[in-house]
């Protein structure tokens, strides 16, 4: 395969408007934390509900708890 000039492609995709829909982070947090269902930290991190120190954690209403906690 040779070597192509940019003026070799078509220039229509690049002047088209991105129409896709964003998500916009809040104040509280980033747009990865309202969309992650699960988190890994480094460091254990206390359960909200039971106090257990552990580094994973999954979304189970609008907190982050602790397999045992998490209702599958």
């Amino acid at each position: 395969m040779g070597n192509f000039s940019l003026d070799d492609f078509d220039g229509d995709e690049a002047d088209a408007e991105d129409t896709s829909e964003r998500v916009e982070p809040d104040d509280e947090g980033s747009e990865i934390d309202t969309l992650a269902t699960y988190r890994w930290t480094p460091k254990a991190t206390a359960c909200p509900r039971c106090g257990t120190s552990v580094q994973k954690r999954w979304l189970d209403g609008e907190e982050y708890v602790c397999d045992e906690c998490k209702s599958w």
